[in-house]
């Protein structure tokens, strides 16, 4: 993909930007570790007109979760990660959001799913910064490999924690980025594909993670040191991180 090429289809990426945050009124959609949390996503329609999206910036959302998952109280980090999950199950691929299937899917982190029981609050934390301190020390293979130990993750969710953690040293690797990977003309990023499935053996799968995350940092910086500037929804411009390579190739995929 040509430098003008990426800037053209990062400028596509419309993955929409729901969250859940702290409730601080009656309602709530979702009640677990002591958290009270209610969800916040456009409505459809706003999201797919041109001033409805202008509204919104991806910057501030990874901002969002970014700072959730680099502090030290245990409350912040599961509020991190459940909205991480939340945040990749609302948007379906009938080009709907589905909130409540995504609520369902961050529930499981706490009360487990059919006869699998979930982790204790306390493990995931270990797990979580155990994999935080593997991708400080830029162990990108680690740090993967101690995300993934929390449990109904894998790897495509584990490495989204990873992302929102450093957006500038890590990217989301999905079943999406594993098809384009696998097709494409490219022989260096053919050599990056594999299987996000739970079957897959998981050090491979770390060792290809690894590998795009190198790439994309690699890429990213190959179009700052060129001037080029990427587009956010709100119009605003900003220079290229490991992420937005990534969502490049995300928006090119669909």
């Amino acid at each position: 993909m040509t430098a003008l090429e990426l800037m053209a289809a990062r400028s596509r990426y419309n993955y929409v930007p729901g969250r859940l945050i702290a409730s601080t009124g009656p309602e709530t959609d979702l009640s677990c570790w002591g958290l009270r949390l209610v969800h916040e996503i456009p409505s459809h329609v706003e999201w797919n007109t041109m001033a409805g999206r202008s509204r919104y910036a991806s910057v501030e959302l990874d901002r969002y979760h970014t700072e959730l998952l680099n502090r030290e109280p245990l409350g912040d980090i599961l509020l991190g990660l459940l909205s991480v999950v939340f945040w990749g199950y609302v948007s379906g691929t009938d080009g709907l959001f589905h909130p409540n299937r995504a609520i369902s899917k961050a529930k499981m982190l706490s009360r487990g799913r059919g006869r699998i029981a979930p982790q204790r609050s306390a493990e995931i934390f270990e797990c979580f910064h155990d994999a935080r301190q593997h991708l400080i020390v830029d162990d990108i293979e680690g740090a993967l490999q101690k995300a993934m130990s929390i449990k109904f993750l894998g790897m495509s969710f584990a490495s989204k924690v990873l992302m929102f953690m450093n957006p500038s040293a890590a990217v989301v690797y999905d079943s999406i980025i594993a098809r384009y990977l696998s097709n494409s003309p490219d022989s260096r990023l053919r050599q990056m594909a594999i299987s996000t499935g739970a079957s897959t053996n998981r050090e491979r799968q770390a060792s290809a993670y690894s590998r795009w995350c190198s790439f994309c940092v690699k890429t990213a910086s190959s179009m700052n040191d060129a001037g080029h500037l990427w587009t956010d929804w709100n119009r605003t411009k900003h220079s290229w991180r490991a992420v937005d390579v990534e969502r490049g190739f995300f928006a090119a995929a669909g």
